[in-house]
């Protein structure tokens, strides 16, 4: 009886916020209220190399990659900006964050942060919010001075 309860308040719970997936619509950023535009565009603090966690160290996409995980995490980002649907981009840096967190060869360090993607991506959130849950950041790479995209692909 108790599992029966907990697993219906969870569906409701999903349902509640599915209906409401992606607060911020389609709406380009100039047209967000300014702490929004801000906070999009502020480099962030909860991030490993420049790319991984929370944002990016810069704001941006224009730092490069530290390392392998990093490369990861950058195409992640760059995939988020080419692509409207997010969970093809989830799905390439489980596979690919996986291959890091199994790498015996890399560090420790490295292992574990790989491990912290793969654990956080792979709950399946775009799946909720197939257009993200943060702000949109400018869907255009010219916009943010980058060349087109290469296609996502595995470093394993």
């Amino acid at each position: 009886m108790r599992f029966e309860f907990a697993a219906a308040s969870i569906v409701l719970a999903a349902l509640s916020v599915a209906a409401c997936s992606n607060p911020w619509g389609t709406k380009p950023v100039s047209e967000l209220p300014k702490p929004l535009r801000y906070a999009v565009a502020k480099p962030s603090n909860f991030v490993f190399g420049n790319y991984c966690g929370l944002g990016t160290r810069t704001g941006d996409l224009t730092a490069k990659p530290v390392d392998r995980l990093d490369m990861i995490c950058f195409r992640h980002d760059s995939c988020y900006v080419d692509r409207k649907n997010h969970c093809d981009c989830d799905s390439a840096l489980v596979r690919d964050a996986s291959a890091v967190r199994d790498d015996e060869m890399l560090p420790k360090k490295m292992r574990r942060q790989a491990a912290l993607l793969v654990n956080t991506f792979s709950l399946g959130v775009c799946k909720v919010f197939p257009q993200g849950f943060m702000p949109p950041r400018p869907r255009d790479r010219r916009e943010l001075g980058l060349p087109p995209a290469q296609p996502v692909m595995s470093t394993g």
